[in-house]
Parts: C-alpha cells; sequence; structure tokens
C-alpha cells in the first residue's frame, strides 16, 4: 500500500488530534448539560446568551449549559387543603396538598412536569372537584418543597406516585384516578408497570416516549449540544 508524502502526515495527524478534541469536549459538555437538567440549586444565575460579554463568555455558557433552579412559589389553592407528607425508601419527604368533597365519587391524584410543582395543576384540581372528587396534589422529589435536589425525569420518582395512590386508596374515598402531565404522565407509567398498581383510571397528558426524545425536544429551547 502506498505511503502518504511526508508533508501530508503532518495536516492529517492534526487533523485527527483536533477531530478527537472535538468529540471529547462535546461529551464533557452533553455530560454538563446532563448533570444541571438533573441537579437543581435553591437559586440559580439567569442564562442569557445575548447577555454575554463577549464571544469567549458567550461560548463558555454554551459548553456548561444553564444551571436550573427549584421552583418553590406554591400560591396556596382557592379551596380547603390539608398537608400530607410521605417518605421514599431513602428518607426523602415528599409533600403534598389533600383536598375533600363531601359525598366524593373518588380521588384523583396529580402529578407535575419537570420544573414545575404541584401548584400547576390548580385548575384542573379545582375543576375534578366540582366534578366530586377529592383531589392529592403532589410535589415530586427537587420539586416545590419536597426534600432532595435531585430529579432522575420519572425514574425513581414512580416510587412517589405509588406513595400518592396508596394513600388515596387507604383514605376509602371510592375510585382513584392517576392524572399527570409530561414527566408527571411518564412517571404514572412507569409506576404502574413498576409497582402494579390498579387505578381505576390513568390521564396521561403530553408524555414522552422516551428519554432521548425527551432531551432532543429540550434541545430546540436550551439549546442543548
Amino acid at each position: 500500500m502506498p505511503m502518504l508524502p511526508a508533508k501530508l502526515r503532518s495536516p492529517l495527524k492534526w487533523l485527527m488530534w483536533i477531530i478527537v478534541l472535538q468529540l471529547l469536549l462535546g461529551n464533557i459538555s452533553a455530560a454538563l448539560y446532563a448533570y444541571r437538567l438533573t441537579h437543581f440549586k435553591a437559586e440559580a444565575a439567569e442564562w442569557n446568551i445575548a447577555e454575554a460579554n463577549n464571544v469567549f463568555d458567550k461560548t463558555w455558557m454554551l459548553f456548561t449549559g444553564p444551571q436550573y433552579a427549584r421552583d418553590t412559589v406554591e400560591n396556596h389553592p382557592v379551596f380547603p387543603v390539608r398537608d400530607v407528607t410521605f417518605k421514599t425508601a431513602k428518607g426523602l419527604l415528599i409533600h403534598a396538598w389533600y383536598s375533600t368533597v363531601a359525598g366524593a365519587r373518588g380521588t384523583v391524584c396529580l402529578f407535575h412536569g419537570l420544573n414545575s410543582n404541584k401548584a400547576y395543576y390548580e385548575p384542573e384540581a379545582a375543576a375534578f372537584r366540582s366534578y366530586g372528587f377529592n383531589v392529592l396534589m403532589v410535589d415530586f422529589r427537587a420539586h416545590g418543597i419536597s426534600e432532595g435536589m435531585q430529579s432522575t425525569i420519572g425514574y425513581d420518582e414512580a416510587e412517589e406516585v405509588m406513595l400518592a395512590f396508596r394513600f388515596a386508596r387507604n383514605q376509602g374515598a371510592g375510585l382513584v384516578f392517576l392524572f399527570g402531565g409530561s414527566m408527571g404522565a411518564v412517571t404514572i407509567a412507569r409506576a404502574v408497570s413498576h409497582y402494579r398498581l390498579n387505578p381505576d383510571g390513568i390521564i396521561l397528558d403530553m408524555p414522552f416516549d422516551g428519554l432521548v426524545d425527551h432531551v432532543r425536544a429540550r434541545g430546540g429551547t436550551f439549546g442543548f449540544p
């Protein structure tokens, strides 16, 4: 096999090293984005590429990705609720609101999406109450005022669905339905399968079909590499 001329070997070696370096940096950047997507801070600095001081600051911001803060702002519902807490197997305290209606036909457990909290579904909870159902509104771990700072985007959070379902079933108030959107929806699906739950019905609003597609969709909004 003929050898490449000596004058071409050095540029090709440099090109190969550049490609290897780009692949390495791309994987490091993706790992940083993944870590920040699932590990929240109490307060996060505003992430605005348009306000970067120069191209180096902008490049660094894009490389490391945005840091997310947990949303702890939960306006109290207009209807009466009482605080309920569950404890996970690892000792995390999970906070929820439980609201009952006279002569309830059953209970609807509501589960929010990523970077949200239980107050997000107050309008839906009010509607379910008007239909004659108790409502149980749950903060996933690392969301709202539940404990923890790390999310698994629905994988471990299935435990919270199981705890909420068992609480609702133990109240003996008839039918139990599970309602969730986005991460809440896929968490319900995992919990029903993993814990062999038997709710009387489930409502899954905008579930994603897998983590790959979910992250790909978020890339269009948050600038994932």
